[in-house]
């Protein structure tokens, strides 16, 4: 194990942690990919993820991913769960952005 960097007061400097955004990219393929088969019932609890966390990803390659992820479900999904959606555009719009 290589000896901690030290500032000039001799407190350890953090390195900064790499972003491992590649499982992330992963996620938000797989959940395009389940859109079309994706219970009806299932579609708050991935909404809520998608504005919570998803949309708001710190890599640009995974936000991507997931504004895709979340288009193709609106696109299968949008007509007959469009109020459901409303509600959760409208609370998210309440809320303090998170970055």
């Amino acid at each position: 194990m290589p000896p901690q960097k030290l500032d000039g007061l001799r407190k350890v400097i953090s390195e900064q942690m790499q972003d491992n955004w590649q499982p992330r990219t992963g996620v938000a393929i797989i959940l395009d990919h389940l859109a079309p088969i994706l219970p009806k019932s299932e579609l708050p609890l991935l909404f809520n993820f998608f504005l919570s966390k998803g949309l708001g990803d710190r890599s640009q390659e995974v936000c991507s991913l997931m504004r895709q992820a979340a288009m193709t479900t609106i696109n299968v999904h949008g007509k007959v769960w469009h109020e459901g959606l409303h509600i959760q555009l409208k609370q998210a719009r309440k809320k303090p952005q998170m970055r």
